[in-house]
């Protein structure tokens, strides 16, 4: 420059720059200097630098050291020159972005960053911002430097890598525990090695490569190695069931392997001692193994996305009771669960949560009781379990154990024989159904569990018409119309004229609490919920208008061969 002229020429410009371990501040300074250098290299002598050690500032060295250290400092100071090509010095941050880069990234659509890394032959996949990929970086910088990155450092290149994986990689889909590619089902067995099994229509197989991504959440644990040559046989003597429990059982299970479904709700009703936390305990072993595998049925919809985010197949242990609101997010689980909250320590960012999931509750009692739930459910009842029967519950566990790489094996089995079948059932079964997926599924599983054709769906339609039975049974209003039909074809009336026909056949404590209703409004809203599971007992409830006035039409739809069981 060239008011700087008469200051440079012919002269030594020494640098003394504060000693800064901030890897931010080194590049800041970097940049500083080499524009500095460029606008005056060429009008000074020399540009040189001093360095030293264990002091902040030049002036620190100087009061700590004593004059003459500064001449020691700038004995051993470095020429600085643009002209003369130099190598720039490598930042930590340079090496770990270089290390990250070894990895292959991607995003979902919701714009959720992924890793994909190779350790020793195997393919690992994990969220970039998740706690194993940054043990994964850290290990690596390690192995490399023989030095520990600081946290900086390291969110600065995880911030990197993050816009790599969302503007420069594709977009993919990551499943949790199953997925479905191509008509092949892919199951993470969830082990080091990173394993998959891999099932279609002619059988199964490991594969270590699959063309689809699973993700891991902490809690996810192992499915142990499937052997063939097992037998269903050890599963239903595990179970301690048989009959339709153990069909309604099997059939739930191998469909929990089919991602993308609606899925039934398996309802395991026992008394204390029973075995029924044993019998989910080794369901859930044999699906999605995980810490925590008996939850508790949260009243938090939040909470209980969080919980389930996290788990293939949930298991609610020991219910006592399902509320109205618990009810509804059961349903909505099985079949398509939305929920959104503000983005902590966000303003206007949001957090979503989409998934479907298949569940097993435990209790004692038939709890379910909401008409929209008892219809997705799959009640079976466990047998007690005698003294000669019972074993101390290390040794079950290590039957389990031992019996359980077999019967997974049986499993994947049943599960290709299945899939084979399906085709073919499309085209025979003219109608399904609600639940129609699994439904479709169990039916084409009839040949590979070895049931007769058509066995499935009379267990299934009973199942159905006792979960209905619950509902009414726990409804005033159900029950006061089974007795108001039961020796009668037809009645016809206004709401207002039925509320007050029930009073009779409801006792007066019941009439008067908040369980019934009372006023012909809210009667008809039950009888719009009551109407599926009143049907099921042979009533129909239809609304008709008549000179401008609705009437209320209950009918007794009779079947000779099926009054007498239907009809109580």
């Amino acid at each position: 420059h060239p008011d700087l002229e008469p200051f440079l020429n012919g002269r030594e410009i020494l640098l003394a720059f504060d000693r800064d371990d901030n890897p931010s501040t080194i590049r800041t300074v970097e940049r500083a200097k080499i524009l500095f250098v460029r606008e005056i290299e060429g009008e000074a002598i020399r540009i040189t630098q001093i360095k030293w050690r264990g002091h902040k500032g030049i002036d620190d060295y100087i009061a700590a050291k004593g004059v003459k250290a500064i001449d020691r400092a700038y004995a051993a100071r470095s020429e600085i020159s643009l002209s003369k090509p130099q190598e720039e010095r490598k930042t930590s941050g340079d090496t770990l972005l270089e290390i990250g880069k070894k990895a292959t990234y991607f995003h979902t659509a919701d714009k959720v960053p992924y890793a994909d890394i190779w350790i020793e032959g195997n393919r690992h996949t994990y969220p970039v911002r998740s706690k194993a990929f940054r043990l994964w970086l850290a290990g690596e910088y390690l192995n490399s430097t023989e030095k520990g990155i600081g946290s900086q450092t390291l969110q600065e290149t995880l911030q990197t890598l993050e816009a790599i994986a969302i503007f420069r990689g594709e977009t993919r889909q990551v499943h949790l525990r199953t997925a479905e590619h191509h008509d092949k089902i892919y199951i993470d067995l969830g082990t080091p090695d990173w394993k998959a099994i891999e099932v279609d229509l002619v059988g199964w197989r490991q594969v270590s490569d699959p063309p689809v991504r699973f993700w891991r959440p902490d809690s996810l644990l192992a499915l142990p190695y499937p052997v063939e040559g097992g037998s269903l046989d050890e599963l239903k003597e595990l179970l301690n069931v048989d009959g339709s429990a153990w069909i309604l059982i099997i059939t739930f299970l191998l469909f929990c392997f089919c991602p993308g479904k609606t899925y039934p709700i398996l309802v395991i009703l026992a008394h204390r001692g029973s075995g029924k936390t044993a019998a989910a305990e080794i369901i859930k072993g044999l699906i999605d193994p995980g810490k925590a595998a008996l939850i508790k049925l949260q009243g938090d919809t939040l909470k209980l996305a969080v919980t389930l985010s996290r788990r293939w197949l949930a298991v609610y242990d020991n219910v006592g009771h399902i509320s109205p609101e618990q009810s509804d997010d059961l349903s909505r689980v099985a079949t398509n669960f939305g929920y959104s909250t503000r983005t902590l320590h966000t303003t206007d960012e949001e957090t979503t949560f989409e998934f479907t999931r298949p569940q097993i509750i435990t209790a004692i009692d038939a709890l379910v009781t909401r008409d929209d739930l008892a219809d997705r459910v799959l009640m079976v009842k466990l047998p007690e379990i005698t003294e000669e029967m019972r074993l101390p519950q290390a040794e079950l566990d290590a039957k389990v154990e031992a019996a359980s790489p077999r019967i997974l094996g049986a499993l994947l089995r049943a599960l290709s024989q299945t899939l084979a079948q399906i085709p073919d059932t499309k085209t025979k079964v003219k109608s399904l159904p609600r639940m129609a997926d699994y439904a479709l599924f169990a039916i084409a599983s009839e040949k590979a569990l070895g049931l007769t054709e058509g066995e499935f769906r009379t267990i299934f339609d009973q199942s159905r018409k006792q979960s209905r039975q619950i509902v009414i049974e726990s409804s005033p209003v159900g029950e006061a119309i089974v007795r108001l039909m039961r020796d009668r074809l037809i009645w016809k009336g206004t709401a207002s004229e039925l509320l007050n026909e029930l009073e009779k056949y409801t006792d007066p404590a019941t009439y008067r609490s908040r369980y019934f209703p009372k006023a012909a409004n809210l009667l008809k809203r039950q009888l719009n919920r009551l109407a599926p599971d009143l049907k099921a007992l042979s009533i129909d409830v239809k609304e008709t208008v008549s000179s401008g006035t609705k009437i209320v039409f209950l009918e007794k739809v009779v079947k000779v061969s099926t009054l007498s069981t239907l009809i109580v």
